[in-house]
């Protein structure tokens, strides 16, 4: 994809710089291409071509004569977010990175460019089944009208029959998050190709289990036990959090949905005096708490919570904490896209821990649920290892 996207890139600038030559009345023209090796942050990009003109004048942006090393493509583009992405402060930018200095009009050009790989990207077609599909949010900080605030962004991110990672998409909007945000986001997914998903799962937003099931009748809905106990904790006077947290932990770890609701019961009688919001509020939330009991046990660590995705999120704003306020919604969706296809590539390599067993199990669900539903072949990738993680142990 890089290699594309340099290509492209290059013509594009060629084009341009033989056009400014014209308007000074200076003759030359295109001349093919050659092929260079380059060293990058995603490893060593071979046969990239390289545009030449017939006099020996241009060279990319992205080059020097000679040199065999690329700067980091996110580099470049942060740069611009930070100068603010008005076409003369990019310019200043880019002067400084490269020592070269290029015209307004060549910057639009350049940006244009990474403006559609976005919408491909968000765009692209479905292909693979996610039986598990993950939603959260996060809020970057953004200008609007003259002030900042933070812009909501919501996450889908699916998982594999096999355990591989991907992030689905995202989607933006300025109303905060919300079930109508959510609803956006899901059509689009179901668009382009999404399945029906066993189970989705997400925090506890008021509205959003009834845009699922409105959506994907036949997808279970899990509310994620990690947002409950920070919701519920904040709600615990200091001396009692920690008696409070070890109960509720203890719940989750149960083996069996009887053996939680044994140990709930227990955490009502013994709290319920002093916090009767609190035992309400889980009672409300019993069925969704507790959804992952129906999946196979290897894998129910990843299922009662969002940890996975907020894994992501915690990702996106390491990157953005440099750049403090983005000029605008767009330089936003930009950083996350970036994000986004970088940790995709990472996850493509590495299978979670338990789906391996689990997959028959699984398979055998699916099959039963959705008998009249035409789902794609599964393609297990057995010859990649399968992740050591404790991420999904947070709870």
């Amino acid at each position: 994809m890089v290699k594309d996207i340099l290509e492209e890139l290059a013509n594009e600038e060629r084009d341009i710089f033989l056009e400014e030559m014209a308007k000074e009345g200076k003759i030359n023209r295109k001349n093919g291409f050659y092929t260079r090796n380059l060293l990058s942050h995603v490893g060593e990009i071979e046969g990239l071509k390289v545009p030449r003109d017939r006099n020996g004048l241009f060279h990319p942006f992205f080059i020097e004569p000679y040199d065999r090393n690329l700067f980091t493509i996110s580099e470049l583009v942060v740069s611009m977010y930070a100068g603010g992405l008005s076409t003369r402060d990019v310019t200043k930018t880019l002067e400084s990175l490269l020592g070269k200095r290029y015209s307004p009009y060549w910057v639009t050009h350049i940006t244009d460019k990474l403006k559609d790989a976005i919408d491909k990207w968000k765009n692209r077609k479905i292909e693979s089944y996610f039986p598990f599909v993950y939603l959260d949010g996060l809020y970057l900080k953004t200008k609007r009208g003259g002030t900042v605030d933070g812009e909501s962004f919501i996450v889908a991110l699916g998982i594999t029959e096999e355990g591989y990672r991907e992030v689905l998409g995202f989607l933006n909007g300025s109303s905060g998050e919300s079930p109508e945000l959510y609803r956006e986001l899901l059509i689009k997914l179901k668009e382009r190709g999404l399945n029906e998903p066993m189970v989705f799962i997400a925090d506890g937003l008021i509205g959003l289990e009834g845009v699922i099931k409105e959506l994907f009748p036949e997808s279970d809905f899990q509310s994620c036990l990690l947002h409950k106990i920070r919701n519920t904790l904040a709600h615990i006077r200091n001396r009692d959090r920690e008696a409070v947290s070890m109960e509720i932990k203890n719940m989750v770890h149960e083996a069996t949905k009887d053996q939680f609701l044994e140990a709930f019961y227990r955490f009502k009688k013994n709290w319920e005096h002093a916090y009767p919001n609190v035992i309400k509020s889980f009672e409300n939330d019993l069925d969704a708490l507790t959804t992952y009991f129906l999946y196979p046990d290897r894998i129910r660590r990843y299922i009662y919570t969002t940890n996975l995705l907020e894994r992501f999120i915690k990702e996106v704003k390491r990157r953005t904490k440099v750049i403090e306020v983005f000029p605008d919604d767009t330089s936003a969706e930009k950083i996350l896209y970036l994000v986004a296809t970088e940790m995709n590539d990472k996850y493509a390599e590495r299978r979670l821990i338990g789906f391996q067993d689990a997959k028959d199990e699984l398979y055998k669900m699916k099959e039963e649920r959705y008998r009249k539903t035409k789902f794609p072949k599964r393609e297990l990738k057995d010859s990649l290892p399968e992740e050591i993680t404790t991420e999904a142990h947070a709870v």
